[in-house]
């Protein structure tokens, strides 16, 4: 009876906070898009680009249907979750387009949850048919992304103080890609909107989340 009422507290605290920390959590961030010129594992950044600007095929009522059967499936990690998102909409100081090579990328959460699980067969079937270019790799840029896996928002990243580019946007649209080219990682790579913190608290609230959802690697 304890650890009910104790879930069933920790699964309101988590609907309230997702309720109040929306508005900031799930907005657009106000800052640039500019060219990022600095040492990191970077093999293309694409300069001058509104962050703001979706591709078309994205449908609102199964996009909105997918998250509220996802509330459903809160677990103790949601709070900390909705107050990083939340941080990094609001302390990031500039938003970059950038192709990042694949094996770089982390999730923030594993594949668990019914909703999203129903979705990554499809997903990684429809990447498979995608062709690598000239050069032999296979670049994924959000137009290409959108035509086999539409979405309201880019897949937005966050580099952690450990060098890892953390997707916490598009998170199952990773694990498909990852899933799809799981035998040559090394040859794509993915576009994605970096958000640029140093954000200590930030920082810290990213590691507490990946450790309580067991993504955080030694």
């Amino acid at each position: 009876m304890r650890n009910f009422l104790l879930n069933a507290l920790r699964g309101l605290i988590a609907l309230l906070l997702v309720l109040l920390l929306a508005p900031v959590a799930f907005g657009q961030p106000v800052v640039s898009c500019e060219k990022v010129l600095d040492n990191s594992p970077i093999l293309y950044v694409q300069p001058g680009i509104e962050v703001a600007a979706k591709q078309g095929g994205f449908s609102p009522v199964a996009y909105y249907t997918d998250k509220l059967r996802e509330i459903k499936e809160l677990d103790g990690s949601a709070p900390y979750a909705v107050a990083l998102r939340g941080l990094i909409m609001t302390r990031a100081t500039k938003v970059t387009k950038e192709l990042i090579p694949l094996p770089l990328l982390k999730t923030i959460h594993p594949i668990t949850r019914g909703a999203a699980i129903e979705k990554l067969e499809k997903r990684t079937k429809a990447l498979q048919q995608l062709a690598a270019s000239d050069d032999g790799y296979l670049h994924l840029n959000e137009a290409t992304l959108n035509t086999v896996m539409p979405s309201k928002n880019s897949m937005r990243a966050i580099r952690a103080d450990n060098g890892d580019v953390v997707v916490f946007d598009g998170n199952g649209r990773l694990v498909a890609i990852q899933n799809a080219f799981a035998d040559k990682q090394q040859y794509v790579t993915v576009e994605v909107e970096m958000h640029h913190s140093k954000s200590k608290l930030l920082q810290k609230v990213l590691k507490k989340v990946r450790t309580m959802r067991n993504v955080l690697e030694d």
